[in-house]
């Protein structure tokens, strides 16, 4: 398996790559690239890193470890004070190895973890996949402020219908109360 496409609803996420290595940074961003994705960034100082995503939406970051300045486990808490794991998906490329080193970043909020050398196609599926929770989630985004929407319009209605049932009860006037209904809150 050479090479998978990536799904169809993907190809426009936004992807940022950060490795303090160019060569290797490159790599991932072809990688992706030759796979369908068609927004693919990169970063080599991982200061740069909150700064780009204040000012830019993106749906993954691959993220080295082992980095000068700033190492990848305090970004990784530093993305996660703003983003959820569902929100922005982290998938750590490291060539640092350990077992602890991978369950901490694990725990830090990192939601998956490679080991370079990568096996590209491995590294594509994982990418793809996470990229698949950051779709849910954001599908599920939309659902809710649709609900949120709808809940605030009918309970506007039933405002409305509540208002019409007091003046009823209070008035005898019965062409202001249709007058009422009609123009000021029986339109809704």
């Amino acid at each position: 398996m050479s090479s998978l496409p990536t799904y169809a609803d993907q190809t426009d996420c936004r992807i940022l790559v950060c490795d303090d290595s160019a060569v290797d940074a490159m790599y991932l961003a072809d990688r992706l690239q030759s796979l369908g994705y068609i927004h693919v960034d990169t970063l080599t100082d991982p200061r740069e890193i909150m700064p780009a995503l204040e000012t830019r939406v993106c749906d993954l970051v691959l993220l080295d470890i082992s980095m000068p300045y700033l190492d990848g486990l305090e970004i990784i808490r530093l993305v996660r004070q703003k983003f959820s794991a569902a929100e922005l998906p982290i998938l750590v490329i490291t060539g640092a190895g350990s077992t602890e080193i991978r369950n901490t970043a694990l725990q830090t909020g990192a939601n998956d973890y490679l080991t370079k050398p990568i096996d590209p196609t491995e590294m594509s599926l994982r990418a793809r996949n996470l990229l698949t929770i950051r779709t849910i989630y954001r599908e599920n985004q939309t659902i809710q402020e649709q609900l949120e929407s709808k809940v605030a319009a009918r309970t506007a209605r039933l405002d409305m219908l509540i208002e019409n049932g007091l003046l009823l009860s209070r008035t005898q006037d019965r062409s202001a109360l249709i007058r009422h209904t009609l123009f000021e809150g029986g339109a809704c």
